[in-house]
């Protein structure tokens, strides 16, 4: 079936949805931004409309401009918020656990987080859109980054990621 309602600004359905991803038991989340209403939207796997979380603002649990999604092997969700440049994580509830991340230049900082990718060690690839890609354990801590973008000319606004079975992670650019 059809997911969501169609547009609008009431649960269930669209204004501007950016992501989708599917749990383990092949529930939908979407992230939805451009409304007032909360930013996170789920659906069984027929696309009946279950529950809405993660109010907008830039408080704990709270987000503005939602992007990238994953799941980790305990079902949390992890999600990049482009404009509060953190990565949130929630229970598979809805419930706010934690964020880690800030605006900046700095290693372990953001600039405007886009993609997240969980490898199958649950650790956490995140891209700014201006680069570059950092790798993260899955609780916040900072490990490395790669793929810098090299702007005017090279390589700049990497947008999702995604992975393979054999561990590589796979970046879209436009160059």
């Amino acid at each position: 079936g059809d997911i969501g309602r169609g547009r609008g600004s009431e649960a269930g359905e669209f204004t501007d949805p950016r992501f989708a991803t599917v749990d383990a038991n092949g529930a939908i989340y979407v992230t939805d931004v451009k409304s007032d209403r909360p930013r996170i939207q789920v659906f069984d796997r027929n696309g009946k409309f279950l529950r809405i979380f993660a109010e907008k603002g830039t408080g704990p649990g709270q987000i503005l401009r939602g992007h990238g999604l994953a799941f980790d092997r305990k079902g949390r969700l992890y999600v990049t918020d482009v404009d509060n440049m953190r990565v949130s994580a929630f229970a598979p509830d809805g419930t706010f656990l934690f964020h880690w991340g800030k605006d900046g230049l700095n290693p372990g900082d953001f600039n405007a987080p886009h993609g997240l990718y969980m490898d199958a060690n649950d650790d956490v690839f995140v891209n700014g859109y201006y680069g570059p890609t950092q790798k993260f354990t899955n609780d916040g801590r900072y490990l490395f980054a790669f793929a810098y973008g090299d702007p005017p000319d090279g390589s700049v606004y990497f947008h999702s990621l995604t992975g393979d079975k054999w561990g590589n992670v796979l970046v879209t650019v436009r160059t």
